[in-house]
Protein backbone atom coordinates (compact mmCIF):
# COMPACT_ATOMS: atom_id res chain seq x y z
CA UNK A 1 0.00 0.00 0.00
CA UNK A 2 2.90 2.35 0.54
CA UNK A 3 3.58 2.29 -3.21
CA UNK A 4 -0.04 3.11 -4.06
CA UNK A 5 -0.21 5.85 -1.41
CA UNK A 6 3.12 7.34 -2.39
CA UNK A 7 4.72 7.01 1.03
CA UNK A 8 7.75 5.19 2.39
CA UNK A 9 7.31 1.74 3.92
CA UNK A 10 8.17 3.05 7.39
CA UNK A 11 5.44 5.68 7.07
CA UNK A 12 2.96 2.98 6.04
CA UNK A 13 3.96 0.91 9.06
CA UNK A 14 3.35 3.91 11.34
CA UNK A 15 -0.13 4.34 9.83
CA UNK A 16 -0.93 0.68 10.43
CA UNK A 17 0.32 0.80 14.04
CA UNK A 18 -1.61 3.99 14.77
CA UNK A 19 1.56 5.95 15.51
CA UNK A 20 0.84 8.38 12.68
CA UNK A 21 -2.14 9.22 10.49
CA UNK A 22 -2.35 9.58 6.71
CA UNK A 23 -3.11 12.87 5.02
CA UNK A 24 -5.83 13.54 2.45
CA UNK A 25 -3.49 13.03 -0.52
CA UNK A 26 -2.62 9.52 0.70
CA UNK A 27 -6.27 8.60 1.21
CA UNK A 28 -7.21 10.04 -2.18
CA UNK A 29 -4.52 7.95 -3.86
CA UNK A 30 -5.80 4.78 -2.19
CA UNK A 31 -9.41 5.62 -3.04
CA UNK A 32 -8.49 5.51 -6.73
CA UNK A 33 -7.63 1.85 -6.14
CA UNK A 34 -10.96 1.06 -4.47
CA UNK A 35 -10.34 1.92 -0.82
CA UNK A 36 -13.52 3.12 0.91
CA UNK A 37 -12.11 6.23 2.60
CA UNK A 38 -15.37 6.96 4.42
CA UNK A 39 -15.19 3.52 6.03
CA UNK A 40 -11.54 3.95 7.03
CA UNK A 41 -12.15 7.37 8.58
CA UNK A 42 -15.69 7.05 9.97
CA UNK A 43 -16.43 3.33 10.03
CA UNK A 44 -19.42 3.82 7.69
CA UNK A 45 -19.53 2.08 4.32
CA UNK A 46 -20.08 4.33 1.33
CA UNK A 47 -23.12 3.40 -0.78
CA UNK A 48 -20.96 2.92 -3.87
CA UNK A 49 -19.31 -0.06 -2.20
CA UNK A 50 -22.52 -2.09 -2.47
CA UNK A 51 -22.69 -4.53 -5.35
CA UNK A 52 -25.60 -4.34 -7.82
CA UNK A 53 -27.69 -6.96 -6.00
CA UNK A 54 -27.26 -5.23 -2.65
CA UNK A 55 -28.12 -1.85 -4.12
CA UNK A 56 -31.27 -3.30 -5.73
CA UNK A 57 -32.42 -4.68 -2.36
CA UNK A 58 -31.82 -1.33 -0.67
CA UNK A 59 -33.75 0.47 -3.41
CA UNK A 60 -36.66 -1.98 -3.17
CA UNK A 61 -36.74 -1.72 0.62
CA UNK A 62 -36.80 2.07 0.57
CA UNK A 63 -39.60 2.11 -2.01
CA UNK A 64 -41.73 -0.52 -0.24
CA UNK A 65 -44.80 0.30 1.81
CA UNK A 66 -44.72 -0.25 5.55
CA UNK A 67 -46.98 -3.30 5.12
CA UNK A 68 -44.58 -4.87 2.61
CA UNK A 69 -41.63 -4.14 4.89
CA UNK A 70 -43.40 -5.82 7.80
CA UNK A 71 -44.09 -8.92 5.70
CA UNK A 72 -40.46 -8.98 4.62
CA UNK A 73 -41.16 -9.74 0.98
CA UNK A 74 -39.54 -6.64 -0.45
CA UNK A 75 -36.70 -8.23 -2.31
CA UNK A 76 -35.77 -11.78 -1.50
CA UNK A 77 -36.66 -14.58 -3.84
CA UNK A 78 -37.87 -17.89 -2.49
CA UNK A 79 -35.11 -20.47 -2.23
CA UNK A 80 -36.98 -22.90 -4.48
CA UNK A 81 -37.29 -20.49 -7.41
Amino acid sequence: MSDIGGVKKLTQLRYEKGDSFPDAAYLAALSRFGLDVQYVVLGIHSPETYNDDEQELITRFRAASLDVKKRGDWGFKRCDQ
